[in-house]
């Protein structure tokens, strides 16, 4: 290419879950007392999860609950073809994008914030990004926990959110923080802390008694 070179740019994760947040406008007064107000109770539970570096953009990305913002970057850019897979959830017109989600969620003041979870992302993933996700670099993970969780019988509804889950956080764990401890769950399906769907307890120990996940004491996770 003679006196060109090409510079390949990566986009950092802050940089990727500002461009979420810019992308999400509240449409409500309400909303946004009900974000800041989500996001105050939550403060100290994203501190000690070691994610303090995503506070600053929880607010603006909401209804995608803070771990969803955390692993959808780089979800994309594994699984899926960067922004163009990241807009297209955010704003697409496919059934587990985030728009059909919100028309799917009446909400209204006094309720719990309906928040866009890893089970959805999973869901999207598997259904509008299956020509990526065959040719990724991560296909033969992607392929085995899809095909596990495909052929899991007589779970209930509860217990395979929680399933897919841990498999989204197996796809983008290096060992760190974003990993699939039971604190994380508990935080991604209970944030609200009332068990409303069920015990990420109860489910986890069913799960792993079903030879489904296993517990690995040394990096504190759940592996499928």
């Amino acid at each position: 290419q003679g006196r060109f070179q090409d510079i390949p740019f990566i986009e950092s994760p802050s940089e990727a879950r500002r461009l979420i947040g810019a992308s999400l406008e509240s449409v409500t007064s309400d909303f946004d007392k009900a974000a800041a107000l989500w996001l105050n109770r939550n403060r100290k539970t994203l501190e000690s999860l070691g994610s303090r570096d995503l506070l600053p953009d929880v607010r603006d990305a909401l209804p995608l609950h803070p771990v969803t913002l955390a692993v959808l970057p780089e979800l994309c850019s594994r699984y899926g073809q960067n922004e163009r897979t990241l807009f297209s959830f955010l704003a697409g017109s496919e059934p587990n994008a985030v728009p059909a989600f919100l028309d799917r969620m009446a909400w209204s003041p006094g309720q719990t914030l309906p928040l866009i979870g890893l089970d959805l992302l999973y869901d999207y993933f598997l259904e509008s990004s299956a020509n990526m996700i065959g040719v990724a670099d991560g296909a033969s993970r992607w392929i085995e926990i899809e095909t596990r969780i495909r052929d899991t019988a007589g779970l209930n509804p509860f217990e395979l959110q929680v399933l897919k889950a841990v498999g989204v956080l197996n796809l983008v764990s290096t060992g760190g923080r974003l990993r699939a401890s039971q604190a994380v769950l508990e935080f991604v399906l209970n944030a609200d802390g009332t068990e409303e769907n069920g015990s990420v307890e109860q489910a986890l120990t069913s799960l792993s008694e079903s030879g489904l996940i296993v517990y690995r004491s040394f990096s504190d996770e759940y592996r499928i």
